[in-house]
């Protein structure tokens, strides 16, 4: 006898509920569950999950049908329901059907073997109806969506048009949007092949996507050419977005076959003028940014400016451009000891004198991408935080600072100039040099002799954006480093998915067994906290304290341009 599964009954006629029990016995194995109200029923169905509900029509504090509407509005039809009632009424019958019920039985008319028969009949017509809407949510996503790149396709982008349009128009700002174009595609295909181009323009997308914001919408609009709606940025912040996504392209070279290739890509940022309905109006309104970008040398993000027909783009020379000290910027952020709250430290973070170079992480892999970094490090950006370092010293009782700085600094500039620039004697062991596993060149091991100058220095060293890859692991254990900051994607991750935060709880561990300390960086919720001390780490750094944490003397703009992030 094929059994039942797990069935609720939902009634509050104790005589109802003896007869389907005593049906139910007779017609095969089940497991039952029993409520006599809506809020019981509700409450069980998220506690537990079942094969079929048996739901009596009329209930102390409701209906089926408001049941059923309830899990139609949260979208949880996730198990059949039959309906039983009293009435041999075919409009109640159509009402539940309407509503989402899978069949109605009137109560007085059912044998055990209509009973199992519906109940079978019931859990088969839901799982086709679950099949073909699987089916059709798959059709769906292939009319809208490319299927080499997984982004939008322009059928898809034109059905997302209209709401940017009408949300930017009821704000009263403009909707920007970037046009990227991969530069010099065709080299790819007539060299690798089109398999080859293929997978190129498929990790292009990749880091696109993961660099634009989650509210921004990615679009594949021709063969390399891809197109990002920033929804609610100003120029400014889509000038800044539009720059990240071309550093994280230019980042690394893609893998193709038994090759590398590097692949850079143009972008021209502009706000959607008036009048604009399709995608095809919408790209001709973008040709002239993305036109600038490419004739002014490709591999650059070049704004179409709102008061005229020119376009802004940043400058080739940084170093021309930070002549200027006065335009460097530094915030803090404070690095907390988990278990309790406080404050320990701060990193000093540089901002840029331009919209998209004013965040610290943009300014950094540009100067490093221009290979500009030890100039900008040690004669601004170096000097600039330790005007912050001397506020901080004397807002926190001995703090440690943190001071960015990147490994081709390290390897051009002597040491004895890096120490130079810091306080002597032991006032050194306050300050910690940060670097980055991700711009980590060359075998860790070459980098051992510069470290340990440092350490002798009397300055102690951090290790960022570590992860549980086994380029970190490496650098971990060759380099030995003081303390090692768990990248924020790994922390994010690890508050949603208990194999990540198992990752961090091993990567603590291994720390440990070094002597090495540990910071989660990119703490931004309490669940981001918790996870992070149930796995062992000591240290947290984030906008969750800088929120909530107020430390005199830094939280508000000074005439030195020091403020708290």
């Amino acid at each position: 006898m094929e059994e039942l599964g797990r069935i609720l009954l939902v009634d509050d006629d104790s005589v109802d509920r003896l007869t389907v029990q005593r049906l139910l016995r007779e017609a095969a194995p089940h497991e039952l569950t029993e409520a006599t109200d809506l809020a019981s029923a509700q409450s069980a169905l998220d506690e537990q999950r079942f094969d079929c509900v048996l739901l009596d029509f009329r209930l102390p504090d409701g209906t089926a049908i408001d049941l059923l509407q309830r899990l139609s509005a949260e979208g949880r039809h996730k198990v059949p329901i039959l309906v039983l009632t009293g009435l041999d009424d075919q409009a109640t019958a159509t009402t539940a059907l309407h509503h989402g019920a899978q069949d109605y039985l009137v109560k007085g008319q059912i044998d055990s073997g209509l009973l199992v028969r519906a109940i079978h009949y019931a859990i088969e017509r839901f799982r086709v109806g679950q099949a073909l809407a699987h089916a059709n949510e798959q059709l769906e996503r292939l009319a809208l969506f490319d299927p080499l790149t997984e982004t939008l396709n322009r059928r898809g982008l034109e059905q997302l048009l209209p709401d940017a349009l009408a949300e930017a128009a009821h704000n009263g700002a403009p909707v920007f949007a970037a046009l990227v174009d991969c530069d010099d595609f065709k080299r790819i295909n007539d060299q690798f092949g089109h398999a080859a181009g293929d997978r190129v323009l498929q990790e292009v997308s990749a880091r696109i996507r993961t660099t634009a914001r989650t509210k921004d919408h990615v679009a594949r609009v021709g063969g390399d050419e891809f197109l990002i709606l920033l929804r609610g940025a100003r120029s400014r912040e889509a000038f800044t977005i539009a720059e990240r996504v071309r550093q994280t392209v230019a980042s690394q070279p893609i893998r193709v076959s038994t090759e590398s290739v590097s692949m850079t890509v143009s972008l021209g940022v502009f706000a959607i003028p008036d009048g604009v309905r399709s995608v095809t109006e919408l790209l001709e309104s973008a040709s002239g940014a993305l036109r600038s970008s490419k004739q002014g040398g490709k591999d650059r993000v070049s704004l179409a400016t709102s008061c005229s027909d020119g376009f802004l783009t940043i400058a080739d020379d940084l170093v021309a451009l930070l002549s200027n000290s006065e335009l460097l910027s530094t915030s803090t952020q404070a690095i907390v000891r988990l278990s309790d709250d406080v404050v320990v430290g701060r990193e000093v973070l540089v901002h840029g004198p331009a919209a998209p170079l004013e965040s610290p992480d943009t300014l950094f892999r540009y100067c490093v991408e221009k290979r500009i970094a030890p100039a900008v490090d040690v004669h601004y950006c170096l000097k600039a935080c330790l005007k912050a370092c001397l506020l901080v010293a004397r807002t926190l009782k001995e703090p440690q600072v943190h001071v960015r700085l990147s490994w081709s600094t390290l390897a051009a500039t002597p040491i004895d100039e890096l120490l130079a620039e810091l306080p002597s004697g032991t006032a050194r062991a306050r300050f910690c040099f940060e670097l980055s596993i991700e711009e980590l060149v060359g075998n860790p091991a070459r980098w051992l002799p510069m470290i340990t100058e440092i350490r002798r220095g009397g300055v102690r060293f951090a290790l960022g954006h570590v992860d549980f890859g086994r380029g970190s692991l490496e650098a971990l254990v060759l380099l030995r480093p003081d303390l090692i900051k768990i990248d924020r994607k790994l922390v994010a991750a690890a508050a949603r998915d208990s194999h990540e935060a198992d990752l961090i709880r091993r990567l603590a561990q291994i720390a440990d067994s070094l002597g090495v300390e540990v910071a989660g960086v990119g703490v931004e919720s309490q669940a981001h906290r918790a996870v992070l001390r149930e796995a062992g780490v000591t240290y947290g750094q984030g906008f969750l304290w800088d929120q909530s944490l107020r430390v005199p003397g830094l939280d508000s703009p000074t005439s030195g341009a020091i403020h708290s992030t």
